[in-house]
């Protein structure tokens, strides 16, 4: 009986010890995904700063499709920093969103519409994904930039009166 009473406290322990050890590693796991997806924004941010963004977002030249794949991967990491393009009302996922549905409907051009959802305007769809693509890598580059002159604002510091 004392064998059998023994035996049984040892397998508990044995699998309370392995259901801990498997939550750690479960959160070790999470943690490195974590980390990963932080260095894959870092990296991302990095290769927005370098881009040229005349060339990359124009719907002309490269596919309309690509462009929008682009606007849409920057925009994710611009709206994660807090950036996100806003323009006559319009943030630059609703440029994006309007763009996709105007070309899986085949329309030549997306209604601008502010928060009222009133319509203001019309623009057509090439314009409409470069609009899209570009605020999402401009937004990026420009908040790097803000990070390295934000001291040419500051009055007395950088002008002499």
């Amino acid at each position: 009986m004392i064998k059998l009473f023994n035996t049984t406290i040892v397998m508990l322990a044995g699998i309370l010890f392995l259901s801990g050890c498997s939550k750690s590693s479960q959160a070790v796991e999470q943690k490195e995904t974590v980390l990963n997806m932080q260095y894959i924004k870092n990296e991302m941010t990095k290769i927005a700063l370098n881009v040229d963004v005349k060339e990359v977002c124009n719907a002309k030249k490269n596919n309309i499709n690509d462009v929008l794949a682009l606007a849409t991967t920057f925009n994710k990491i611009a709206i994660k920093e807090g950036v996100e393009f806003k323009r006559l009302g319009m943030s630059n996922t609703q440029y994006i969103n309007a763009t996709k549905k105007a070309i899986k409907l085949g329309a030549k051009t997306i209604d601008i519409v502010n928060k009222k959802k009133k319509k203001t305007g019309t623009v057509s769809t090439s314009y409409a994904a470069w609009r899209a693509c570009s605020f999402a890598i401009r937004a990026l580059q420009q908040k790097d930039e803000a990070n390295e002159t934000w001291r040419l604002a500051v009055p007395g510091d950088q002008y002499k009166y």
